[in-house]
């Protein structure tokens, strides 16, 4: 890979004085707003990140990880433009928790880096990040976090009278032409909710490179375009005292693998949900809130015009929360019930894993404490999780041996408390532990993986995952001034990674032709990750100007104990710092996204090189109506034309697809 001659020292100088400026200049601190995973839910883990209204419109990708790729704590795997998916704090497949409005996602993402999170952005009012205690609430593979993708296709909110809102975005690029639709109507008892959207892409234009091994230099990232599409009907019944919703949604993504320049993945998934709340049920009982998923997922890799492999995922899930008030000494909190089921197949050449069934069943709580000083809140997740392999069952080829099963007890825990300092700050120390269930994949593999370029074998004796989790934070906020500094440290008596063997394996292929491919196997080794966080944010006002600035900036550190190797594919040290100056209707942005040279790499991958990116934006708010309003933006990304690279790719992917060149993206959203 090319050296980019962008030095990323700048950005990172750059990005520390604002920070610097703001603990200078801070004034009395205003309460902090809380976030959850749950509407209105008072249990909130101090540690949650969310994004909303404009600010969601304006950073809205193609996918959860590019849209939250400015959120403190989260970077992208890039797999190309679709199969891009978030890692949290150096977390990412099973470790971190995919939900939609706080309901499993059950698809096959965890699986592999080519697949795709099944959750466009396009349909979302909000995205959260939660961490803490409150995390145990949705998984014990929340090691990294757990990202909840909020709508309104099950309406629990009385609004009478017809609303709406429509978006359209183009450019970029990926050339997107993208648009969704949402109506909703409501009365005193009932609500409606009904969204359409299309999501068209081309191949990812960037910077000229020259790709491996030995091909001509290009501009863009071949077979990367894509065509997704999707909808939901959805209504409730609401009472003064309850309400209980149903929804029905489609997804359906045709997308391009990028390592392989044939092949081409076709990905479906219908699902339905039944959800409710009731409220002020008993004396010490505030809410009752029950959810029920099922989902049908089905994914072709097809090269050509013929199928080859295809994946099935059909499985339900439920979950029960009865939200408490204050009891012993003022403790409110949540306690509950959750179960998962799933039924998962891989059919064809490619597949290296066996049909496998899948059960988990949990009990957690969640409580909250608050003190004359600060704030105790705790969280306790007791699962149990069973995995099932077919074996050689139904297959020609014996590959996978005969049936098994594996069962696991796992405990979580999370202890954190939240402290008012002097001067309006904050300070926030959780001490956790988790254990996490092998995936079907990490037991059972036994085939060549496409994605990695490897050959992949499972353990079926893998040990649960088991970890202890320190983290600190120390910050303010104030109407005008935000500071935050965090501290985090994890350290694994078991950490299950795939790593290289050191030797190769010898293939045939379709044509009767022999090939090797190098051996990768997963097993459970000690290992610690570390990281810091630093953000901040100023606005200074000029009459009717303000100019803010705001920047941010992050590392991670992660080492295999067992081998004193780097653990893969973790982000450099890296960050943003923005300017904008607004006035009442419109805003102007400059902003510099940077990150350094990863050489912290295992030795049988490559050092990445640092970069340095350039973004221009502009916005303009406008009324449509005596009701409606709209918002109109443009963006120049990569105003440089600068050729960079993800250290957070797989390394097979990673030379083939650079980050995007300079683009021009325009967009604009009307609400009723």
């Amino acid at each position: 890979m090319k050296k980019t001659s962008r030095p990323w020292v700048v950005g990172l100088a750059w990005a520390m004085s604002p920070v610097v400026a703001v603990w200078a200049q801070s004034t009395p601190s205003l309460d902090t707003v809380v976030i959850t995973a749950q509407p209105a839910s008072p249990i909130a883990g101090a540690a949650s990140e969310s994004l909303s209204g404009d600010a969601l419109v304006l950073r809205r990708g193609a996918t959860l990880a590019e849209t939250l790729a400015g959120v403190p704590g989260v970077a992208q795997s890039w797999f190309g433009p679709n199969a891009n998916r978030p890692a949290l704090r150096g977390q990412d497949g099973d470790r971190v928790k995919t939900l939609s409005n706080a309901g499993a996602s059950l698809d096959a993402a965890s699986l592999s880096a080519d697949h795709a999170v099944p959750v466009d952005p396009l349909v979302a009012d909000r995205i959260e990040v939660l961490r803490g205690p409150n995390a145990l609430r949705y998984g014990s593979n929340s090691i990294g976090g757990v990202i909840n993708s909020s709508d309104q296709r099950i309406p629990h909110e009385v609004a009478e009278g017809f609303s709406g809102r429509a978006e359209m975005r183009l450019g970029g690029a990926t050339q997107e032409r993208a648009g969704v639709a949402v109506l909703e109507q409501g009365s005193e008892h009932w609500a409606l909710h009904v969204d359409a959207m299309r999501r068209v892409t081309d191949d990812l234009q960037v910077p000229r490179f020259n790709p491996p091994p030995g091909t001509a230099s290009t501009d863009r990232v071949v077979n990367a375009a894509s065509n997704s599409q999707g909808g939901s009907v959805g209504g409730s019944w609401l009472g003064e005292h309850h309400w209980l919703g149903l929804s029905v949604d489609q997804w359906e993504s045709r997308y391009g693998t990028v390592v392989e320049p044939d092949v081409t993945i076709h990905m479906q998934r219908t699902s339905s949900a039944l959800a409710g709340e009731w409220r002020e049920v008993f004396p010490v009982v505030d809410k009752i809130r029950a959810r029920l998923d099922e989902s049908h997922y089905q994914h072709e890799e097809i090269a050509g015009a013929n199928v080859g492999t295809v994946f099935h995922n059909a499985g339900h899930a439920g979950r029960i929360e009865v939200e408490h008030r204050p009891l012993f000494a003022g403790a409110e909190g949540v306690l509950g019930v959750q179960w998962e089921s799933s039924a998962f197949s891989a059919l064809g050449s490619e597949a290296f894993v066996p049909s496998t069934q899948s059960k988990q069943q949990a009990l957690f709580m969640v409580e909250r404490l608050p003190t004359a000083g600060g704030l105790w809140s705790a969280g306790l997740r007791v699962e149990q999780a069973q995995i099932a392999s077919d074996g050689d069952q139904g297959l020609t080829v014996g590959r996978f041996g005969s049936a098994s099963e594996r069962r696991f007890e796992l405990l979580s825990a999370s202890l954190e408390r939240t402290d008012k300092l002097w001067s309006g700050w904050q300070s926030r120390l959780e001490l956790a532990h988790s254990e996490r269930a092998p995936t079907h994949a990490e037991l059972f593999a036994n085939g060549v993986h496409v994605a990695t370029a490897m050959f992949e074998r499972g353990d079926s004796q893998l040990p649960k995952e088991q970890g202890g989790h320190v983290s600190a934070a120390l910050e303010q906020r104030s109407r005008d001034a935000s500071i935050k500094l965090g501290l985090w440290h994890s350290a694994f008596a078991n950490y299950l990674v795939l790593g290289a063997t050191g030797r190769s394996v010898l293939l045939v292929n379709a044509n009767g032709l022999s090939y090797s491919l190098p051996e990768s196997a997963f097993s459970a080794v000690s290992a610690q990750l570390s990281g810091v966080e630093l953000s901040g944010h100023r606005r200074v006002r000029f009459g009717g100007l303000a100019l803010d600035t705001e920047a941010r900036a992050e590392g991670l550190r992660g080492l295999n104990l067992s081998d004193g190797q780097p653990l893969p594919r973790l982000a450099p040290w890296h960050g943003n710092v923005a300017t904008v100056l607004s006035a009442s209707v419109w805003s102007a942005r400059l902003e510099l996204d940077w990150a350094a040279r990863q050489t912290q790499v295992p030795q049988d991958d490559t050092a990445t090189p640092g970069h340095g990116l350039l973004h221009v934006g502009f916005t303009r708010r406008f009324e449509t109506s005596s009701a409606g309003t709209g918002l109109f933006f443009l963006r120049l990304n990569n105003l440089g034309n600068v050729l960079a690279w993800n250290a957070a790719s797989v390394p097979a992917v990673r030379s083939l697809a650079p980050l995007p060149g300079r683009s021009l993206a325009v967009g604009m959203r009307v609400s009723l």
